[in-house]
């Protein structure tokens, strides 16, 4: 998104999911990041309040500031930030939970089903955040 001259949530919505659902990681890679986010989350140590404070927050504030500055309805700080977890969470989920998803609609997760997802998280979370693709 840094290169982008105008931004709208669509383009926003749509950097993010493609990041994580048609980024570079193995499948591998993939689960034991999962694993260890999972841990981590259920369970922190030492090293999640290391990487909440250095990755996490940092990415929700950009991320929601992105979002805020090129909203036409402007919401509050916490709204915001929960807006950002609702679409990070279906993010994840399309991430993470690929042998599920794959069962349960009967598709590969190729090239093909990776770009409907974003589409499908994009679509999903701009109706969520009251803004039409059509507007932005």
């Amino acid at each position: 998104m840094a290169g982008q001259d105008s931004l709208s949530p669509p383009k926003v919505v749509r950097a993010l999911a493609q990041a994580f659902v048609e980024g570079p990681l193995s499948d591998e890679e993939r689960l034991r990041h999962s694993q260890l986010m999972t841990r981590e989350m259920t369970k922190p140590t030492r090293a999640f309040e290391l990487v909440a404070q250095e990755v996490i927050q940092p990415f929700f504030k950009e991320f929601a500031d992105k979002l805020r500055s090129i909203q036409t309805d402007k919401v509050g700080q916490e709204q915001m930030l929960l807006n950002t977890f609702s679409i990070f969470s279906m993010v994840l989920y399309f991430n993470f939970a690929r042998v599920a998803v794959s069962r349960l609609t009967g598709r590969e997760y190729d090239t093909a089903f990776r770009a409907r997802l974003v589409e499908q998280i994009t679509q999903f979370s701009l109706q969520g955040l009251g803004v039409s693709e059509m507007e932005a």
